[in-house]
């Protein structure tokens, strides 16, 4: 059995993945979160986690942002115990990021998703 907890969690860097990937992002539009395999990403961020869209016309996923930094260890560990997570696009204006180096984020509403005999992992997200 599986349990589950929801919570609001931007993605960054639509200032970058906006302009190629991810123009026009859709209310209720369906993300999943991976491990970030790319090495300038992980050079930057060693714990990096990408928001990944499916698309019907392309066989791979595109990476349409991250992660917010602050808590890509925490998200990083909880795929590692087994823990998966996805999310649907709640507001389609991206925000101004909260921290000083900048960028714009799109938040997103992530449902995180465990074995249960691994609760006690979500209750550090809350």
């Amino acid at each position: 059995m599986e349990v589950s907890v929801e919570m609001e969690i931007a993605a960054r860097g639509w200032h970058v993945y906006g302009k190629t990937v991810w123009q026009s992002p859709r209310k209720g539009e369906k993300l999943t979160a991976e491990k970030e395999t790319n090495r300038d990403a992980l050079d930057i961020d060693p714990y990096a986690v990408a928001w990944m869209l499916i698309r019907k016309s392309k066989l791979t996923p595109d990476i349409v942002g991250h992660v917010p930094r602050e808590i890509s260890r925490f998200i990083w560990y909880f795929f590692t115990h087994g823990g998966k997570m996805e999310a649907t696009v709640l507001s389609v204006r991206p925000l101004r990021s909260p921290i000083p180096s900048g960028g714009l984020e799109i938040m997103l509403m992530a449902k995180l998703t465990i074995n249960e005999k691994d609760t006690k992992i979500l209750k550090y997200f809350q």
